[in-house]
């Protein structure tokens, strides 16, 4: 039984890193909250089960078209309003207005083109469960926390091991210094926001499988990423993943003990409770 609920707590935790991690990303290079990240994962969702189950495209095609067709969709959100809207001045407060639009926009066009109701998405393998014990784990779950594993580690050898990711790294920290340097900070946006809905364009493509898909799944994934990301510490990929796992687990032992009716109030609680004990987040760097 305790196995079952840190096996389903670390599944629910990976989903809610990889959104974390993509809020973190484009944090980090532009100071902005991108409140269409959840959407982000929608979309992918969507994306899969077109290519899945209209199209019946073999998996990894399905896997491709869906990443980069949402990694295109996060560019132009940065060329077309985002980037427009700095050059012009606009405040904080009005890219994230810009954001929160788009999101209304993506769940709007969804329920016109996949409609209202939820969609079933097949597992990428069997439905089959090994035991152990008491316990009793779905072949899904295990593949989702394969999946969030295989990307963290593939980021983390981008972040600091090649010099296009370090570069990035360096432009997050001090775009001045990194332009005078010769880092292309434009560049290097794009490139955050490109990785930004990759990652959770493939929260969304994993998900799947384990929830039903909807226009609405976004929102809510979205908030529980958002949380994970304040928890660990804003503009910290790092301290994402350890706020997606620790809000999943804790999710996953007080829905036993509660009820999941109550996941999303919890997940604030969990972040009152953090950032009270320490405001910056768990890895935060405080700005005093």
């Amino acid at each position: 039984m305790i196995l079952q609920i840190i096996i389903s707590g670390i599944t629910m935790g990976c989903i809610y890193a990889m959104v974390g991690f993509g809020f973190a990303l484009v944090f980090n290079s532009s100071q902005i909250m991108n409140f269409a990240q959840g959407e982000f994962l929608m979309l992918g969702a969507m994306m899969h089960y077109t290519g899945t189950v209209v199209l019946k495209l073999p998996f990894i095609v399905s896997l491709f078209l869906s990443l980069v067709t949402i990694a295109l969709v996060a560019v132009l959100i940065e060329a077309l309003a985002i980037n427009p809207l700095r050059k012009k001045g606009a405040s904080i407060v009005m890219m994230v207005c810009s954001f929160i639009s788009f999101s209304i926009i993506f769940k709007n066009l969804a329920e016109v083109i996949w409609g209202k109701y939820p969609l079933v998405i097949q597992g990428f393998f069997s439905q089959e469960i090994f035991n152990l014990g008491n316990s009793s784990i779905q072949s899904q779950s295990v593949a989702v926390i394969g999946a969030a594993v295989v990307s963290m580690f593939l980021l983390w050898y981008f972040f600091s091991k090649t010099m296009f990711g370090m570069a990035l790294v360096a432009s997050a920290f001090n775009p001045k210094m990194a332009h005078l340097c010769g880092v292309n900070v434009r560049g290097m946006i794009i490139t955050s926001f490109i990785l930004s809905g990759a990652s959770s364009a493939l929260a969304g493509v994993v998900v799947g499988p384990i929830s039903f898909v909807s226009s609405f799944i976004g929102f809510d994934l979205g908030i529980k990423g958002f949380c994970a990301a304040a928890i660990g510490g804003m503009g910290s990929p790092v301290g994402a993943i350890i706020g997606g796992l620790l809000l999943g687990l804790l999710e996953a032992v007080l829905g036993v003990y509660i009820s999941t009716a109550y996941s999303t109030i919890m997940a604030f609680i969990i972040l009152l409770v953090v950032l009270y004990v320490r405001p910056q987040g768990i890895l935060g760097v405080s700005s005093r």
